[in-house]
């Protein structure tokens, strides 16, 4: 990482099919074997470039991506034979970015709501631009952070089923990271699957949610990390944006294609970041190779969540993308799409910001 890049943004990403990007902890050869265990018991090998993602973003602070103690960069390889991996890595630096750390403290194990108020007091120079991305990273491996629908029970509805698609009983069958009780592993699994990274545009000095949207810290530990307890350490960079797109679309059908309408909003922007992110209730974001067959895409996507409820569908897959734009085009391989998820004929409301 360049010295010169003192705040900003990084964004590595693959364009190989069958391949993904994630973090998690990086000092014990068991976890990665165990990782491998957990997810061919998930889902079929075909979909685990969306159930993962295809990039990650992490925030520069001093020169470093701001990373845990423990934390790494897993390049997952879903495929059964060797093939060659390209990575491309976009850093978006600027003097306006601003750079904060903040505690945040689950009062158990859990998903918990963390309120807007509680979620900016310690965010240094909200609002200062006209447009801005806040960029939210959880320096830990075993938790997580997502946005997803408010309402009652919605985090007990997330915990339960995080403990259905990662049972502890994996304990006695394979697992064999296990030295701090049953929740161990688990917890590394449930935090790559539901990201460690979450975007979120600032409108008017203010996170731009969808009006039934908020933030969850997801804590899948009994007694919280090694150290630490529930206090978990947040990274967040604000980032100054060229602009921030509102668009309201239709929904035809169960599976849709986003990506050429998202393409027409970057025309123009040379170079740079597109944040993607959804407004609208009972709706996710897929971000796959391409797929015709709607009804393949529900039967396997249900089967993952194990016909779980919206907030699963929302919480493990998610409701924004990230991608990098070059030469007025989005720089993605010719394979990779950008999908709407959810019932036909829903009003699908995107914010789209260009960095």
């Amino acid at each position: 990482m360049s010295p010169r890049v003192w705040r900003g943004h990084g964004h590595p990403e693959r364009r190989v099919k069958e391949a993904s990007l994630t973090i998690n902890e990086n000092c014990d050869a068991t976890v990665r074997v165990d990782m491998l265990g957990a997810m061919d018991r998930i889902a079929p090998s075909s979909y685990m470039s969306s159930l993962f993602p295809p990039s990650l973003s992490i925030p520069i602070y001093k020169g470093e991506p701001v990373l845990g103690t423990w934390q790494g960069v897993y390049l997952c390889n879903w495929s059964k034979r060797k093939q060659e991996h390209v990575i491309h890595a976009s850093i978006f630096s600027s003097e306006q970015a601003r750079y904060s750390t903040q505690v945040l403290s689950a009062p158990a194990r859990g998903c918990h709501h963390i309120t807007n108020d509680r979620l900016t007091s310690d965010i240094s120079g909200i609002g200062q631009s006209k447009h801005e991305l806040c960029q939210f990273f959880i320096c830990h491996t075993s938790a997580a952070i997502c946005v997803n629908t408010l309402g009652e029970n919605v985090g007990t509805k997330m915990e339960k089923s995080l403990n259905s698609i990662v049972p502890e009983s994996w304990n006695r069958e394979f697992f064999r990271h296990t030295y701090e009780g049953d929740d161990d592993m688990p917890g590394h699994v449930k935090s790559s699957l539901v990201g460690v990274s979450v975007g979120v545009p600032v409108v008017n000095g203010s996170l731009s949610f969808g009006p039934n949207q908020g933030f969850y810290l997801v804590e899948p530990r009994n007694t919280g990390g090694w150290g630490v307890g529930h206090k978990r350490k947040i990274a967040s960079v604000v980032l100054p944006a060229k602009n921030i797109i509102t668009l309201s679309l239709k929904t035809k059908g169960t599976l849709q294609d986003l990506t050429e309408t998202i393409a027409e909003q970057v025309k123009g922007h040379e170079a740079g970041i597109c944040h993607v992110s959804c407004k609208s209730p009972n709706t996710t974001i897929l971000f796959m190779e391409n797929e015709d067959d709607s009804q393949a895409v529900s039967t396997n996507v249900h089967k993952i969540i194990q016909g779980q409820g919206q907030e699963t569908l929302t919480m493990i897959f998610g409701v924004q993308v990230i991608i990098p734009v070059k030469n007025t085009k989005l720089w993605i391989s010719e394979t990779q799409k950008v999908y709407f998820y959810g019932e036909p004929g829903e009003n699908l409301d995107l914010e789209i910001t260009l960095l």
